[in-house]
C-alpha cells in the first residue's frame, strides 16, 4: 500500500459545513477539526467528492473497484481498494497592508500547530522526515520567507524577516505552499471571512443568513493510499468540487499529486 499526498488549492470560496446549529452571529460555520480548530474536509467528503468527479471520467467497474459499492448496488456492497483521509487546511490568504511590494494583495499564512500536524502526519505515513523547529517570532505575530529581505505587513501587522525560520521548517512549507509565505504562532486572531446570503422570492427578501467561508487561494492537503505505487486517479486541470453551493461557484479546486521523498528503505509503503 502506497500513500500519495494531494494538494488541494481553492480556486473559489469554499463552504464545507458541519450541519450543526450555531448560536453565534454566524448561522453556517465552516466545518473545523476538533483538535486543531482549522477548516477540514472529512474523509467521507473527500471520498465522495473524488468519486463524483471521476464518475464522469472512469468506467463504472473502475469506480466500484477504487471506491467500493454501496448498499444500493444490485451486486451487493464491497470495500474499495483505496483509503481516503481527512483534508486539513494548511494555509490561507491574509491581506498584505502597506507592503513593500504593492503588486501583491495577499500572502499565504500557516499556523504553527497546523504545520506540525502536517509534518507529523506525513512522517507517520513514510514521507520525508522534516522537523519543525522553534521559529523566532520575537515580538512579531508572523515570520515570513521568500521576500528577499523586504518588509511585510500582514493584516497591517509587522512581520519578522525569514531569519526566524529554520531550513527544515522552510522546506516543509515550501513543498506545499510555495513562496512567499507567512508563519504565525496561531491564526486565531484572523477569523475566516463571513458573507451575508439572501434568498429572494418575487424580488422580496424572505431569508437572510450569515455564512463563514474558506477563502479562495487556501491550501488543503490530504493523503490517498493505493494498493500500487502508481495512483490510478489522474488529476488534470479540470476542477474538483468540494462542499455545498456548487451551483453558485463554491468549492471548486485544483487538485494535484505532490511528489515528496520517502524514507530510505521504506518506499513509502504502509501495512494493511
Amino acid at each position: 500500500m502506497t500513500p500519495h499526498l494531494l494538494k488541494i488549492e481553492c480556486l473559489t470560496n469554499m463552504h464545507v459545513g458541519g450541519g450543526e446549529v450555531s448560536y453565534s452571529a454566524v448561522d453556517n460555520d465552516v466545518q473545523k477539526d476538533t483538535v486543531l480548530d482549522v477548516p477540514v474536509i472529512h474523509s467521507s467528503g473527500v471520498k465522495g467528492a473524488l468519486r463524483a468527479h471521476f464518475s464522469d471520467i472512469l468506467e463504472t467497474d473502475s469506480i466500484e473497484r477504487i471506491f467500493g459499492r454501496d448498499s444500493g448496488n444490485d451486486r451487493g456492497t464491497s470495500q474499495g481498494t483505496h483509503k481516503f483521509f481527512d483534508a486539513f487546511c494548511l494555509a490561507r490568504p491574509l491581506r498584505l497592508i502597506s507592503s513593500a511590494d504593492a503588486s501583491k494583495a495577499y500572502v499565504l499564512a500557516a499556523g504553527l500547530d497546523g504545520l506540525r500536524h502536517y509534518v507529523g502526519f506525513l512522517r507517520a505515513l513514510g514521507f520525508e522526515q522534516w522537523e519543525v523547529g522553534d521559529p523566532q517570532f520575537a515580538d512579531e505575530p508572523f515570520v515570513t520567507a521568500g521576500q528577499g529581505g523586504r518588509a511585510l505587513f500582514v493584516e497591517g501587522e509587522d512581520a519578522a524577516k525569514e531569519t526566524g525560520i529554520d531550513r527544515s521548517t522552510n522546506q516543509a512549507l515550501t513543498a506545499l505552499v510555495g513562496q512567499p509565505y507567512a508563519l504565525a504562532e496561531t491564526l486565531d486572531p484572523y477569523p475566516l471571512p463571513v458573507i451575508a446570503r439572501n434568498c429572494l422570492e418575487n424580488g422580496q427578501s424572505v431569508n437572510l443568513w450569515y455564512e463563514q467561508l474558506v477563502p479562495h487561494k487556501s491550501i488543503f492537503y490530504t493523503v490517498v493510499i493505493s494498493p500500487t505505487d502508481q495512483l490510478e486517479l489522474k488529476f488534470d486541470h479540470t476542477p474538483v468540487q468540494f462542499g455545498g453551493n456548487a451551483t453558485v461557484g463554491y468549492g471548486y479546486t485544483h487538485v494535484k499529486v505532490v511528489s515528496l521523498p520517502q524514507k530510505k528503505g521504506e518506499a513509502g509503503h504502509v501495512s494493511d
